[in-house]
């Protein structure tokens, strides 16, 4: 994302992706007390609870970052790996998600 006002499109983008090609649901997505993931509605629409993360809790950002990294690194690794170019990059986090899950 370029900007923070593509959060909700993304978002929303995201939890249909996720229903239609892993036939689940998102049930708990927990992010921080930023303006873009404000959506009560959406979330009361599709049965999601929304967890906000603790303000001035340098340990939870820690815990978040950890997860992301590893993510990267076996993102980076499946594209090593495989010897797929930049473009596929996506589809090496899905895969990652989708192994870890």
């Amino acid at each position: 994302m370029k900007s923070k006002s593509k959060t909700r499109a993304t978002l929303t983008n995201f939890l249909s992706y996720v229903h239609t090609h892993f036939t689940t649901n998102i049930q708990t997505p927990r992010s921080d007390n930023g303006q873009e993931f404000n959506m009560p509605a959406f979330y009361q629409e599709h049965g999601i609870i929304h967890q906000l993360s603790c303000v001035e809790t340098p340990e939870q950002n820690r815990r978040v970052k950890i997860n992301i990294n590893t993510y990267k690194n076996i993102a980076k690794s499946l594209m090593f790996q495989s010897k797929l170019l930049l473009p596929y990059w996506t589809n090496c986090i899905l895969t990652t998600t989708h192994l870890i899950n």
